[in-house]
């Protein structure tokens, strides 16, 4: 639950009820001789222009006299303005004169009470304060459980591995050395098919051409296989990833590889198993009619990479589309056979 829906459930937990006025949402309360007014400016976002407290104070006085005259009650209002951080001085300047703003700082969930701003408002204050407590320790809680969800042991393990190995390259001199990856493990036709040296079918997983090539793949292995292996389990990650990771390497070395002098090598393979599997998942969740997958995984973020890998492969030169789609259908398939459901 993002910040301002929480602070809209507080607002309806102490009696304002939402009133729509236009394109903008407000808070109300009735009092005894008046109608209390909330309105809630969120945190701009990034690459939003920002406006000036001035005419935002302008529309929202406005909206206060129109809901004057259609209510025939006294109207008093407060503005809370959501930030992440402290204001600028120049904002603080802006700011002191106008009686009716709050300034909530989510970052170190207090609020700023400037000089001739209202002291409280209903009875507010106090409450908010300990909603905003409540709120900071909550999103501590959930973002230490996030960091726990991302650190699962067997990505990471393949992940350590694979810098590892590349930090061991790099150190000895041979971190972009092309012959010598060739050399060491990576794909090469001749190599595995004329001089039966399988083991490369595995071993080229874990070597990468440079820095760059490492990075990126890394990045997705972390994004895509923490959602893999906290859906089907350790074990059965494991599989699909190693699996996929040998199948995508096969259909490297028969449709790009073969009868050429090329090299290949990269986790790239073994990472569209994960969205093989991931896509698998989601299939399945939509035929089940359930969501038990889908809550872990996500079916908009999964096709997304999917589609974005996909075309990136097909749009850029060097790109070893064979070994990608080989990975991806290992991935689809071993994954429908492994795990439960129809």
């Amino acid at each position: 639950m993002v910040f301002e829906q929480a602070l809209q459930s507080f607002l309806l937990k102490k009696g304002f009820r939402r009133l729509e006025h236009h394109t903008r949402i407000l808070w109300v309360k009735d009092q005894e001789t008046y109608l209390a007014l909330v309105d809630i400016i969120p945190e701009r976002l990034p690459g939003q222009p920002e406006i000036s407290i001035r005419e935002k104070e302008e529309e929202i006085c406005q909206i206060e006299r129109d809901i004057m005259i259609r209510s025939g009650r006294k109207v008093e209002r407060l503005t809370l303005m959501i930030c992440r951080d402290l204001p600028e001085q120049t904002r603080i300047r802006e700011m002191i004169n106008y009686p009716d703003i709050w300034w909530v700082d989510r970052k170190n969930a207090e609020i700023l009470i400037f000089e001739r701003q209202r002291p409280d408002f209903s009875g507010l204050k106090k409450e908010l304060e300990e909603f905003l407590i409540r709120w900071d320790e909550g999103e501590k809680r959930r973002n230490h459980l996030e960091l726990k969800r991302m650190l699962q042991p067997v990505t990471m393990a393949i992940v350590s591995i694979n810098i590892l190995v590349f930090l061991a390259l790099y150190i000895s001199g041979h971190g972009d050395d092309g012959n010598y990856i060739g050399r060491l493990g990576a794909l090469s036709w001749t190599d595995v098919i004329l001089n039966g040296q399988y083991y490369r079918l595995f071993a080229a997983m874990f070597l990468h051409f440079g820095a760059e090539h490492l990075l990126q793949n890394m990045m997705v292995l972390l994004l895509t296989g923490t959602r893999l292996e906290r859906a089907v389990g350790k074990i059965r990650y494991l599989i699909i990833y190693l699996a996929s990771g040998i199948a995508a390497s096969v259909a490297s070395l028969f449709f790009t590889l073969r009868g050429t002098g090329d090299i290949a090598a990269g986790a790239s393979g073994a990472i569209f198993g994960i969205m093989g599997g991931m896509i698998c998942l989601i299939i399945k969740d939509t035929l089940g009619k359930r969501r038990s997958y889908m809550k872990e995984i996500g079916l908009t973020g999964v096709i997304f990479m999917a589609v974005c890998a996909a075309s990136y492969g097909f749009v850029n030169p060097g790109i070893d589309n064979a070994a990608h789609l080989g990975g991806l259908a290992c991935g689809f398939l071993l994954t429908f056979i492994i795990t439960p459901g129809s």
